[in-house]
């Protein structure tokens, strides 16, 4: 009985004094502790493949390059259909109020058209107009039209027609060079960061190491001093490196941060993420040939091949651009055929037209023409120069 009495009044003690109370009111929260987690303090561990994964997936300028294809290739389809045949819908209706009488007019008129390789272009057109009205004899009149027009100077020729389209092919393979080079450097410089990350984890490693061995180095010589081996004074130099290496402790810790800032800002991730670089870097002697990296090189180089690129295109402006200075003469033949059927049966009838002749066009006084082919020409020689430089 004396034993519970004891039992109760210790934990009595326990509760009500202050420290007792202290250490249950310390206690409830640290078990809460233990039951959450905190994901900031964690620290990722990101290898380098990961690394790369990572800022592909995340690039901005890289997604946004990925959704410019997209329209890129568009452009393309629409330059590769310039000699497929275009169809026009037109279709009008009209109703007139007039102070005699009171009309309905209805027209439909569609056309195609095709573009040849040789400049040759073709238009077939045809149209039915319908009108009536509370006093006038309605009116059906079907009309067809059909032109051809060959040119012999300006827009003649396979070359100078079928320059658009090479040119748009051409500028489709600049674009995949272009993304190529840029998924390159983004690769190159998610490597260098994340290398530097690595550099920037071993300096502190060393940095640190140092720090304790200047500490025990400190604590040997004040044994040594309280022995009476050593003298006081000869401490110093020690205490010195001591601060020498705790400095460049922080400057190492500075340098982690911004080697981590600039990896997760290049990755795209949330600056206050911990990461840890846990690549193993293993040098290894690399033999390379002279002759094949220039093989390889002009063979793969995005910067080399769109230089390249870039010469024909300036070739192919050239030619437009000679082109459009030209006079136009062109040949031109065609025929229509009229056919009116009035309500009433009068002025009904058939009527067919055929002609043929030649269309001459000549600028007189201006001059940008002569600009642009200018420009052009200036262009080739300035890619000349630059394909001997790549080269």
């Amino acid at each position: 009985m004396k034993s519970k009495r004891r039992g109760l009044l210790v934990l009595a003690l326990c509760v009500f004094s202050p420290a007792g109370y202290a250490t249950l009111q310390a206690s409830a929260p640290s078990m809460a502790r233990h039951n959450s987690v905190s994901l900031n303090a964690q620290i990722t561990r990101l290898s380098l493949g990961d690394a790369i994964y990572l800022g592909l997936r995340n690039n901005p300028s890289i997604r946004s390059a990925y959704l410019q294809r997209i329209a890129q290739k568009f452009d393309l389809r629409v330059a590769e259909d310039t000699f497929r045949p275009k169809l026009v819908l037109k279709s009008t209706y009209r109703d007139t109020h007039g102070s005699e009488d009171r009309t309905r007019n209805v027209d439909v008129a569609p056309a195609a058209s095709l573009l040849g390789e040789y400049g040759t272009r073709v238009s077939l057109g045809w149209t039915r107009q319908m009108s009536s009205g509370l006093h006038a004899p309605g009116l059906r009149r079907d009309g067809l039209d059909l032109a051809v027009i060959q040119p012999l100077l300006r827009g003649a020729g396979r070359d100078v027609t079928t320059a658009p389209v090479r040119l748009a092919r051409i500028a489709e393979q600049a674009e995949r060079l272009n993304l190529k080079a840029s998924v390159s450097r983004t690769i190159v410089e998610i490597i260098s960061t994340y290398r530097e990350l690595l550099r920037a984890q071993e300096q502190l490693t060393i940095v640190q190491q140092a720090l304790e061995r200047a500490r025990s180095l400190l604590a040997v010589n004040q044994a040594l001093i309280k022995a009476g081996r050593m003298a006081a004074f000869d401490a110093v130099q020690t205490e010195a490196d001591i601060a020498a290496q705790e400095l460049g402790v922080e400057e190492a810790h500075n340098q982690l941060a911004n080697s981590r800032l600039s990896l997760l800002r290049l990755l795209a991730l949330d600056l206050s993420l911990p990461v840890r670089a846990t690549e193993v870097l293993e040098a290894s002697q690399l033999t390379i040939d002279r002759q094949h990296a220039l093989r390889l090189a002009q063979v793969q180089q995005p910067e080399y091949l769109s230089t390249l690129l870039q010469a024909q295109q300036a070739g192919l402006n050239l030619v437009i651009a000679k082109d459009q200075a030209r006079w136009d003469v062109s040949l031109v033949a065609g025929a229509t055929q009229v056919t009116d059927r009035y309500d009433n049966g009068v002025g009904s009838g058939r009527r067919w037209d055929r002609y043929g002749g030649v269309q001459l066009e000549i600028p007189l006084g201006d001059r940008s023409t002569r600009q642009a082919e200018v420009q052009a020409r200036v262009a080739v020689e300035r890619q000349a120069i630059d394909e001997a430089d790549a080269g």
